[in-house]
């Protein structure tokens, strides 16, 4: 019902009925609260249509904003095992380098090793032969210098180096002379020999082979 409705609502009229002016009056009354009431119910559906149309907007937003967290929540998931499988790779590959390096660390040095030993063995042959050849040549420089005693003693040559060659030097003073540069010539000739082998092998430093004191020899 309408506050129209109510305005012009007639009623039957009959002996002894109510005051028309007042009920009027009261009909006009209520018609006003009712049309207030209206006017309330309006404005009242008015607010809840919107808070309807919010509702509806922020629900549609949730649903977004649950489709996003899931959406980024597999996101997450996804790059979490990507990251984790790259790091399993990642360590793989760094074992399997670090094996390689080790393997082949441990190859040069064994080769380095051996490369080492040949020289060694190498240098201990050749001083070996030097050796056998300064044993060699002591025992013909002692033949030698047997010769040139027997020599020098003959009287001829005694009288001879005394007068054309020594002029009067002794003749055990000649044959030290003879000695010590025997001896010279063998220490310079050793000496070179091995500063060849050290140029070739690159070792250096190493000490001339000393030969035997040929007064012991005698």
């Amino acid at each position: 019902m309408k506050s129209n409705d109510i305005l012009n609502r007639s009623f039957n009229v009959k002996l002894r009925g109510f005051d028309k002016e007042e009920v009027r009056a009261f009909l006009s009354k209520v018609a006003d609260e009712v049309y207030e009431l209206q006017q309330e119910k309006k404005e009242l559906e008015r607010k809840l249509e919107l808070a309807s149309d919010e509702i509806s907007d922020y629900e549609g937003k949730q649903d977004a904003l649950n489709r996003s967290i899931v959406v980024a929540q597999d996101a997450a998931d996804r790059l979490k095992e990507e990251a984790h499988n790259e790091a399993n790779h990642l360590i793989a590959q760094a074992e399997a380098d670090a094996k390689a390096l080790e393997q082949a660390a441990e190859k040069k040095v064994q080769a380095m090793m051996k490369e080492a030993i040949a020289k060694v063995h190498r240098i201990q042959d050749e001083t070996e032969a030097l050796r056998q050849q300064s044993v060699q040549f002591n025992i013909e420089l002692n033949k030698m210098l047997e010769a040139y005693q027997t020599v020098l003693g003959d009287d001829k040559w005694k009288n001879l180096l005394s007068i054309e060659t020594i002029n009067q030097i002794e003749l055990e003073d000649t044959i030290e002379a003879v000695r010590q540069m025997a001896n010279e010539d063998q220490v310079v000739e050793t000496s070179e020999s091995h500063s060849e082998i050290e140029d070739e092998d690159g070792l250096g430093n190493r000490e001339a082979v000393e030969l035997p004191d040929f007064d012991d020899a005698e």
